[in-house]
């Protein structure tokens, strides 16, 4: 599955345009790049509260990258963008991501992710 860029002109920016809450969308660096020049070449303003943050989730300690961004503030409430990740991730690199953003995050702070069904990570599917 593939990310889109229909998810940024519908309903998810207009929502995160409307609230005060920050929000990290965290992917890899060239995906993360991808995306800002799909939404650029969408003419779609970004909103000043979504921030990227690009990682290598496969490196040790990856987490102190979004720790080390300047809008990033471990007090206060955020929101964390995980959409598309778990396909391409193993099951134990997500598993352990999931893990580190709640590490850093404060109580009240939002993760969304969505993921493929049990048999995805089955034998048989490759």
């Amino acid at each position: 599955m593939k990310y889109s860029t229909q998810f940024y002109k519908g309903r998810f920016m207009h929502t995160f345009r409307k609230s005060r809450q920050k929000g990290f969308e965290i992917d890899h660096p060239a995906t993360c790049a991808d995306k800002q020049k799909r939404i650029q070449s969408l003419v779609i303003e970004k909103p000043v509260n979504l921030n990227y943050v690009s990682v290598d989730f496969t490196e040790k300690n990856w987490e102190s990258k979004l720790i080390a961004s300047s809008k990033f503030n471990q007090s206060k409430m955020s929101f964390c963008s995980l959409l598309g990740l778990s396909y391409y991730l193993s099951k134990e690199t997500f598993s352990e991501t999931i893990s580190s953003i709640s590490s850093v995050g404060t109580k009240g702070s939002t993760i969304v992710f969505d993921y493929p069904d049990e048999d995805t990570y089955a034998q048989q599917a490759g």
